[in-house]
């Protein structure tokens, strides 16, 4: 008897374990035009979340992609001058850089202007590694890095302010 109520208790605490919402968020990367799970690309791909970010502590986009392997960056100037980011030996103008999904490569230099993107306007970064332009056109020979933008709540204000001394 006391091993039918050792039994019939057992499965009754897995029954409502196995009924439990586990729900697991996916992550989009754009290693393909199309909307793919993280874990079935072949590419070469890293993604930066917010909370990478916000421990980071850098100023500008460039100074967080240096961080990371295959991606060298290069400045004229001090910080937030002109920079040029190559991926996997690749020119600046062969990484194809987009926002939210949007290219931001501009047709004079190719690359992209990074002085006008905040790290703290920037919910996460896919980039992808090595040749894209199969899928994303010729300026991906050297990969894909995609700025997912935060989202602002409406009639947010975001204000932000730093100063120094020389």
């Amino acid at each position: 008897m006391k091993r039918l109520t050792l039994a019939l208790a057992v499965a009754a605490a897995t029954s409502s374990m196995v009924s439990a919402d586990d729900s697991v968020e996916t992550i989009t990367v754009t290693a393909s035009r199309g909307a793919n799970v993280q874990l079935p690309t072949l590419a070469t791909h890293v993604v930066i979340e917010r909370s990478d970010i916000e421990l980071a502590q850098v100023e500008s986009v460039p100074e967080l992609l240096s961080r990371y392997a295959g991606i060298d960056v290069a400045t004229n100037g001090g910080r937030r001058q002109v920079a040029s980011v190559f991926t996997r030996g690749a020119s600046s103008d062969q990484t194809l850089v987009l926002v939210n999904g949007l290219r931001v490569n501009t047709a004079s230099s190719g690359g992209a202007t990074w002085n006008t993107m905040s790290p703290e306007l920037i919910e996460r970064i896919e980039i992808v590694k090595g040749p894209r332009a199969a899928v994303w056109g010729s300026d991906a020979i050297g990969g894909v890095i995609n700025i997912i933008t935060r989202e602002q709540a409406p009639g947010s204000v975001t204000l932000n302010a730093k100063y120094g001394t020389n």
